[in-house]
């Protein structure tokens, strides 16, 4: 566990440059553990849950008020649902594209070659497919109920760029994981993001995190955000550049919820994650010229990356510097979902 104390200055009065009760300054200090008080450990989980159903491979399963649906045809976990509504609505993708920033290159003009855009291009990142491996179930009294997946992935027909599987389990009653292992192939270099991505219903349009916040935060563009309890919704997530692009990541975060009004989906992460919330795909925004060209879809993306790339200042100036750079091959994402 870990606490910090959030100090912000207020302008007590108005003056030339700015009005009564504008924030002037914030500091965010870290206090010592020894000073908190230990929360109780919470009760271990008992897996719970019931296959419904089952053709094939295709499980229909409840656990709590949660019914899933896993089907290898489609991707593996394909819906959640709660009550009857549905919450999850497509499995998880593998999410290694983000839409260029001009930083990445310019994506209408030639000569980018030379930039990030043109090395993503190159590796065929922008284009990704996928197909499946392999899946299996496997059923004890100790683990539960865990289906596995696995997958490959390219944009060029080098189906050795990517490997990764996830894996789902229902370590309680109404408690979802997800834990997936991603792994790049030799050839591929620095991309822009490792991680998945999520569909969700439409409506999940209240949004709160526990994270740096609350404007868009980079692994390099850190300095004008705090940790904090978050709150946003997901249509005010996105940022009008003049040339639609990449936008609204939040960096070290430990949860994220979104809200219908009647259910709350809660993601929490093992590990400090970046994502973002959009009613736009990063394909929509690759595909845009103009911010006229978008039209926000109805349901919510949900991206989730175990490593983000820095945004550098390559459109005038130099790359992001080598700390903010994807070099590792290996990454892991281990995800609880809840719906209540």
């Amino acid at each position: 566990e870990k606490a910090s104390l959030l100090v912000r200055f207020y302008s007590r009065v108005d003056t030339d440059w700015c009005g009564k009760g504008h924030l002037v300054a914030w500091d965010s200090l870290a206090l010592p553990g020894s000073i908190l008080t230990q929360p109780k450990a919470a009760p271990a989980l008992v897996p719970s849950f019931e296959i419904t159903k089952r053709t094939g491979d295709r499980f229909e399963v409840r656990t709590g008020d949660l019914d899933l649906i896993l089907d290898p045809t489609e991707g593996g976990l394909s819906l959640i649902r709660i009550h009857g509504e549905d919450v999850l609505t497509a499995a998880p993708q593998l999410n290694v594209w983000r839409a260029p920033t001009d930083n990445d290159g310019i994506k209408l003009w030639t000569g980018q070659d030379g930039k990030p855009l043109g090395r993503y291009r190159a590796q065929g990142l922008d284009k990704v497919v996928t197909r499946l491996v392999s899946s299996t179930f496997r059923q004890s009294k100790d683990t539960g109920a865990v289906w596995t997946y696995r997958f490959e992935s390219t944009g060029r027909e080098k189906w050795d760029d990517f490997s990764w599987s996830y894996r789902v389990s229902l370590p309680g009653e109404g408690v979802v994981r997800i834990a997936a292992q991603i792994e790049t192939g030799k050839e591929i270099s620095d991309p822009p993001r490792i991680g998945l991505l999520f569909r969700v219903a439409p409506g999940f349009e209240d949004l709160s995190w526990l994270g740096l916040g609350p404007l868009e935060n980079y692994p390099d563009r850190q300095a004008s955000s705090w940790e904090a309890v978050h709150q946003s919704t997901v249509t005010n997530e996105y940022v009008p550049y003049v040339m639609p692009q990449e936008h609204g990541l939040k960096c070290n975060t430990r949860w994220i919820a979104l809200n219908n009004g009647e259910n709350e989906l809660r993601v929490t992460s093992a590990a400090p994650i970046a994502f973002s919330a959009s009613h736009l795909h990063a394909q929509d925004l690759t595909e845009a010229k103009h911010t006229i060209d978008l039209a926000p879809r109805d349901e919510v993306w949900l991206s989730i990356d175990a490593a983000h790339r820095g945004l550098g200042t390559a459109s005038c100036g130099p790359d992001t510097t080598e700390p903010y750079k994807i070099k590792a091959k290996r990454f892991a994402l281990d995800l609880e979902w809840t719906v209540s």
